[in-house]
């Protein structure tokens, strides 16, 4: 919340996604968040809207920019949720929020779908051929005070307004945090490295949800240019001492560690079977 400027707030918040829900065969689906180019005046046009019922469901939302908004919701603090990324081309049935409050959070987006399913907004968007927003994402599920993470200093994101909390938890580190813009390379880092800078790198995310393998790949040598390829010179010069990688999908996470006195180990065979 703190990233997209709201203050810290008493109480359990949510993150909403203004999203867009389509009909498959048998299942409902939802698209990437990434492609639906919601502008500011139709976030806030379609915020507005759905603003009083919200205020009567007895839950207080907060606008945060275009695609990201708030909403407290105390009675929900055990609901179980899915990020975006997760759920994002999956059946919906399985994703869906459960738990205490889920009959309520469904009541409430059906209610946010009568009230767009013929708001302008929308009809100005399907005219243009755009997707139609038509539910919105609820997810995530915390304290909106400032947690005590240790501090975070680097965050570079390929799409900003995306933003998760993971950005905020950074954010909350206050003087110790420094956004970098989304085309930062690691050489704005490795000129002043400290013991530890934590970065977060998501290009690779959108062009994977959509199986576009082909932009995933130029993204992903984009990333060795830029990232990859000067980290490991800098180890090799022993410019920096030690990097810590984590590789993550959508099912697992791998750690994997290397210093500078491991970029003489020439014995030792190359190999990329430990990512499989």
């Amino acid at each position: 919340m703190t990233l997209h400027g709201v203050g810290q707030q008493e109480g359990v918040w949510f993150i909403l996604h203004p999203a867009h829900f389509q009909i498959g065969h048998d299942h409902m689906i939802m698209a990437d968040r990434r492609t639906l180019d919601l502008a500011e005046t139709e976030s806030r046009a379609l915020f507005e809207a759905v603003l009083t019922s919200f205020q009567e469901a007895g839950k207080t939302l907060i606008y945060g920019n275009s695609v990201n908004w708030f909403v407290r919701a105390d009675d929900w603090k055990d609901m179980v949720t899915t990020s975006p990324d997760m759920a994002c081309g999956r059946n919906l049935t399985h994703w869906m929020p459960e738990g205490e409050g889920e009959l309520a959070w469904r009541k409430l987006l059906n209610e946010v779908q009568m009230i767009w399913h013929t708001h302008p907004v929308n009809t100005a968007r399907e005219a243009r051929g755009a997707r139609r927003i038509n539910a919105l994402w609820l997810w995530g599920g915390a304290s909106g005070t400032r947690p005590d993470f240790p501090a975070m200093l680097h965050y570079i994101h390929a799409h900003p307004a995306h933003a998760y909390p993971f950005a905020d938890r950074m954010k909350a580190s206050g003087q110790f945090f420094s956004e970098y813009p989304s085309d930062a390379q690691s050489n704005d880092i490795l000129r002043h490295p400290t013991t530890h800078d934590p970065v977060f790198l998501d290009n690779l995310i959108a062009p994977a949800l959509a199986q576009n393998w082909g932009s995933w790949l130029s993204v992903y040598e984009t990333l060795e240019e830029g990232w990859f390829a000067p980290i490991l010179n800098a180890l090799t010069t022993k410019t920096i001492r030690r990097v810590t990688l984590h590789l993550s999908n959508d099912i697992s996470l791998k750690t994997f560690v290397t210093d500078a006195a491991s970029q003489r180990k020439f014995w030792i065979r190359k190999s990329l079977a430990q990512l499989l």
